[in-house]
């Protein structure tokens, strides 16, 4: 935080196993930037697949309201390598 500032923010996340490999995901978020006068809260909705423990395939639908040029709505894809 920015000394004197007001930017803020906070979420949620479940993960529910659907089958074998791939996991559902919930998302809320409310993050308020010091630039802007609104808040965005967004919700996202996924699926997420695991072939192997450290290697996870994620697609995410994001709706948005508020200061949306924050966190556009729209379609999210992410590929990740834990090791």
């Amino acid at each position: 935080m920015v000394a004197g500032g007001s930017e803020w923010g906070g979420f949620v996340q479940g993960v529910l196993p659907l089958i074998d490999n791939f996991y559902g995901i919930v998302s809320l978020e409310r993050y308020k930037a010091e630039l802007f006068n609104d808040p965005v809260n967004s919700t996202c909705l996924g699926v997420t697949y695991r072939p192997t423990p450290p290697f996870s395939v994620k697609l995410e639908r994001r709706e948005s309201s508020g200061e949306e040029r924050l966190a556009p709505d729209g379609w999210l894809f992410s590929v990740a390598w834990l090791f």
